[in-house]
């Protein structure tokens, strides 16, 4: 029975974590240059099974995260960035809808270490959510400190960033092909999924690409 149960949630935790893909698929493939550095990784779910997947898997890269990955292919260290240390440089830095659980007081000294980190003429990419609310965030968003922010709020930090906005709820999301886009909204109709009904886009954050020059 217990077994089954947990089954059962690590079945859907792992589904809930696997809708996050769409995130990695809207990094513009010609910033995604060897080696690459990411801040919150995660479990290592979503990186090998975006569209970017042998970026994570064939070339030099390395997570960091305080959850413990469950994928042993790839190279991600649990640790906390802001004890993190290393005489490195990346010329990719990623930080996929991480900063957005990190307290305010602790950005600046996370994204100087991020730019630290980052060789002249590479990239930081960033997502974040776009004018979170508290109201989304008691309606399931868990554990995230910062809310509101906006592209002027990004800029502060990543000043002349390349910021744009990213819809969810499209007929055709960001990054995905039609044959999977026509498969979702099948699959949702054979359901009688009312998200089938949800095709007005809607705002859900910002993608945010840097280059150190």
């Amino acid at each position: 029975m217990f077994r089954e149960k947990y089954s059962k949630r690590w079945k859907s935790e792992r589904e809930k974590r696997k809708k996050f893909c769409h995130r990695y698929n809207i990094i513009p493939e010609k910033v995604l240059k060897s080696p690459i550095f990411e801040f919150g990784s995660g479990e290592g779910i979503r990186q090998v099974e975006c569209k970017h997947k042998k970026f994570f898997l064939e070339s030099d890269y390395l997570g960091i995260d305080l959850l413990e990955h469950i994928r042993p292919e790839l190279n991600i260290i649990q640790e906390d960035i802001l004890q993190f240390k290393t005489n490195r440089k990346f010329t990719t830095i990623l930080s996929i809808g991480t900063l957005e659980h990190i307290p305010l007081d602790k950005w600046s000294f996370v994204v100087d270490k991020l730019k630290n980190l980052c060789v002249k003429k590479g990239n930081i990419v960033i997502f974040v959510p776009y004018k979170e609310s508290v109201n989304q965030y008691m309606n399931g968003v868990e554990d995230h400190l910062v809310f509101g922010i906006t592209k002027e709020f990004m800029l502060h930090f990543f000043p002349e960033a390349k910021v744009k906005i990213i819809y969810e709820e499209m007929l055709r999301q960001h990054g995905e092909s039609l044959i999977w886009a026509i498969g979702r909204w099948f699959k949702r109709l054979m359901m009688l999924d009312l998200k089938i009904f949800k095709i007005i886009p809607r705002r859900v954050g910002l993608l945010v690409i840097w280059e150190n020059t």
